[in-house]
């Protein structure tokens, strides 16, 4: 002011800048917690003796990653003589369609009955039957096998390990052998303040909101994603 400046003192500098109408962003602040966007907890699909476990607590795996190893001896003693009662049951039925048609012939020069023609025919319909349910067999025993080497589903982060070498694992345990979490992506999930809660509705119909998400700690990185739901 005027006895400001008489007194010597300096005016203070202002700094102005022409009226711009433009829009500006409405931001809302709220703390979130992140969440796993997938989660898995692996059991065994047969029972047995875990033999060997292939990774450590906290490690990435990779979806087909070999994790554990169950004794594969009793599931493949199973499926060899599946195998072994499959050729015989096959022995059977080519002897049994051998039969039936010989019927037939004897039937059509007038020296075989109806009936034994029948019984022949019946023969040969069991026989491959018992081939078609020993195929099942092998192919069931053939999935036990399979099912002694325990794969990751998912990529992701291993938890604790709640199996070990040499522990017995069943197909109904309660506990799982080990949790997987998937961290890419990955889901940070908030809550804003009831009266947001409306507009943010609107506006999620009809154009893409981001959500700024910046963790805790020094030197944090701020990342932008797309608000989902």
């Amino acid at each position: 002011n005027k006895s400001q400046a008489q007194k010597g003192e300096e005016a203070v500098p202002v700094t102005i800048a022409p009226v711009v109408v433009q829009d500006v962003p409405r931001e809302v602040s709220a703390f979130g917690s992140v969440e796993a966007s997938s989660t898995v907890d692996l059991r065994a699909q047969v029972q047995g003796l875990v033999t060997q476990v292939h990774f450590h607590e906290g490690d990435f795996v990779k979806r087909g990653d070999l994790l554990f190893t169950v004794d594969t001896r009793p599931y493949s003693a199973s499926l060899a003589a599946a195998q072994a009662e499959s050729l015989r049951n096959q022995a059977v039925a080519d002897q049994a369609k051998v039969e039936a048609e010989r019927a037939a012939r004897l039937q059509q020069e007038g020296v075989a009955s109806e009936q034994e023609v029948a019984k022949a025919r019946a023969d040969a319909l069991a026989s491959a039957a018992a081939v078609a349910v020993g195929q099942a067999q092998i192919r069931s025993a053939s999935l036990n096998v399979a099912f002694t080497r325990i794969l990751s589903p998912i990529d992701g982060r291993t938890g604790s390990l709640l199996a070990h070498a040499g522990d017995t694992v069943k197909v109904n345990d309660l506990n799982p052998l080990v949790i997987i979490r998937a961290l890419s992506p990955i889901y940070v999930r908030f809550t804003v303040p009831q009266e947001y809660l409306t507009t943010i509705r609107q506006k999620l119909g009809h154009e893409p909101l981001t959500a700024r998400v910046t963790p805790r700690g020094d030197g944090a990185k701020t990342i932008e994603a797309p608000v989902t739901f």
